[in-house]
C-alpha cells in the first residue's frame, strides 16, 4: 500500500511540522510582536485549531495503518499515536474550555482574587504545556517507529 504510506507520511509531516514550528516559533513570535491580550487570544485560537488537526490526523493515521498491515495493537508506535490523540482530546474537552472560563472570570476580578485566579491560570497553562510537549514527542516517535527510520 505505497499510496497509503505516501499519504500517511504527508499527514504525519504536516502534523509534526505544525506542532513543532508553531510551538517553538509561532507562539513566541506572537507574544514578542503583538500586545499581551491580542497575542494570547491568537495563540489560544491557533492551539485550539492545532488540537483539532491533531485529533483528525490521528484518526486518519490509525485508519490507514490498520488498512495497511492490520497490526495496530502490536506496535509501540501506535501507543504514541494514542497519546497524541488523547492529549489533543484532553486539551479540547478540559484545558481550552477551562482557560476560556478563567479568562472571562479574570476580566471581572481585581486585587487578591485576580492574583489567585492568575495563579490558577498559570498552573493550567503549565498543564497545557506538558500536554503539548507529550504531543510533540509522541508525534516524532510515531513517525520514527511507523516508517522504520533507522539511526545512522
Amino acid at each position: 500500500m505505497a499510496c497509503n504510506q505516501g499519504v500517511g507520511t504527508g499527514i504525519l509531516g504536516n502534523l509534526a511540522g505544525c506542532t513543532l514550528v508553531y510551538g517553538h516559533t509561532g507562539a513566541p513570535a506572537l507574544f514578542k510582536w503583538l500586545p499581551g491580550p491580542e497575542s494570547a487570544l491568537v495563540a489560544g485560537r491557533l492551539f485550539y485549531m492545532l488540537s483539532w488537526f491533531s485529533l483528525g490526523a490521528c484518526v486518519l493515521l490509525f485508519a490507514m495503518a490498520w488498512l495497511d498491515d492490520g497490526r495496530l495493537a502490536r506496535q509501540s508506535g501506535y501507543l504514541a499515536l494514542g497519546l497524541v490523540a488523547g492529549s489533543a482530546l484532553l486539551e479540547l474537552v478540559w484545558v481550552f474550555p477551562l482557560m476560556k472560563t478563567m479568562r472571562a472570570d479574570m476580566a471581572l476580578l481585581a486585587g487578591d482574587a485576580l492574583a489567585a485566579k492568575r495563579a490558577s491560570f498559570g498552573t493550567l497553562h503549565a498543564v497545557s504545556t506538558v500536554l503539548y510537549a507529550i504531543k510533540m514527542i509522541a508525534v516524532l516517535y510515531f513517525g520514527l517507529v511507523r516508517y522504520r527510520v533507522k539511526a545512522v
